[in-house]
């Protein structure tokens, strides 16, 4: 009977968890809702040309090097890195560009130096050191959590 009663708290705290979180594959970071994303992997000493319909996130853990920025956002540019110009140019003598057209939102990541950037969305963009969490994690935070609380008040029973 005991273990009835354990599975079904326990099958309550989790629907409890999943009743408070939104959906698993949206995140919003300072405002502005990731939902359903792509990644792009921008490679180092290469020109980044993205285009999307929705909103972009640039994760630049050591700020961003470029030779040239353009950055266009109707709805907001929130910036909380660095950006820093090459001295001297990285592109100079060419380099070789990768092109993304996109229908989603985007997560851009940058790990090293880049040459022209050029972004486009008609929506809002953030530059963070911050990495965006993945869904997955998100959910198992959400799951983990009611769990631990159970256990804890579980062995604090005497007896």
């Amino acid at each position: 009977m005991w273990c009835y009663r354990l599975t079904y708290r326990v099958l309550l705290a989790l629907a409890a968890s999943f009743a408070a979180v939104s959906p698993a594959s949206a995140v919003t970071m300072w405002g502005v809702e990731f939902t359903d994303w792509t990644t792009v992997e921008a490679t180092p000493g290469i020109n980044l040309e993205v285009s999307t319909d929705h909103d972009v996130y640039i994760f630049a853990p050591d700020g961003i090097y470029f030779d040239t920025f353009d950055l266009s956002a109707s709805e907001s540019i929130s910036v909380f890195a660095d950006l820093n110009q090459n001295d001297p140019f990285l592109c100079a003598t060419g380099c070789t560009t990768e092109v993304y057209e996109l229908s989603a939102d985007t997560v851009i990541s940058i790990s090293g130096p880049l040459g022209a950037v050029t972004i486009n969305t008609p929506r809002a963009a953030v530059i963070n050191t911050v990495p965006i969490p993945e869904p997955s994690t998100a959910l198992l935070l959400a799951i983990g959590l009611p769990l631990i609380a159970l256990k804890r008040r579980r062995a604090e029973r005497p007896g």
